[in-house]
């Protein structure tokens, strides 16, 4: 999903935590505190494959990014 609606917020939010790690860390908190996503699941590596796939998919994507770019400024 390419949704930029929420980029300002998330710009924001890094801004205000001081960078990704923190980002990542205050996301994850959330979801550990407001969620099941740790709890409920059925498998215990289920949070996991979920966070990796999530990364493939955008990880993919960047990389095809980078690729469309190169052949752009190669022309």
């Amino acid at each position: 999903m390419d949704d930029d609606r929420f980029d300002g917020m998330y710009m924001n939010l890094a801004g205000s935590v001081g960078g990704i790690d923190p980002l990542l860390d205050s996301f994850f908190g959330f979801l550990r505190r407001k969620t099941d996503f740790f709890a409920g699941a059925a498998d215990s590596s289920m949070p996991r494959n979920k966070v990796l796939e999530a990364f493939q998919k955008n990880q993919e994507r960047a990389n095809e990014d980078a690729r469309e770019k190169a052949a752009k400024d190669k022309k």
